[in-house]
C-alpha cells in the first residue's frame, strides 16, 4: 500500500474522534470540550490537506 492509502485509515480515525468529540461536548454542555472539539477538527482538517494527492500526478 501507498503511503496515501495508509494515511487515509489514520485520518478516518481522525474524523471519526472528531465527531465523537463532538457529540461528548454536545452532551456536556462544557466550553472546555467544545475547545478540545473544535482543535481536534482543526487537526484533522490539516491532515486531510496535507495527504490530498497532487492533481495529475504519477501514482
Amino acid at each position: 500500500m501507498s503511503a496515501l492509502r495508509d494515511g487515509y485509515v489514520v485520518l478516518l480515525g481522525a474524523s471519526g474522534l472528531t465527531v465523537l468529540t463532538y457529540a461528548l461536548a454536545l452532551r456536556l454542555r462544557n466550553w472546555s470540550a467544545w475547545l478540545v472539539a473544535f482543535a481536534i477538527t482543526i487537526g484533522t482538517l490539516v491532515g486531510w490537506w496535507t495527504q490530498r494527492g497532487s492533481v495529475g500526478a504519477a501514482t
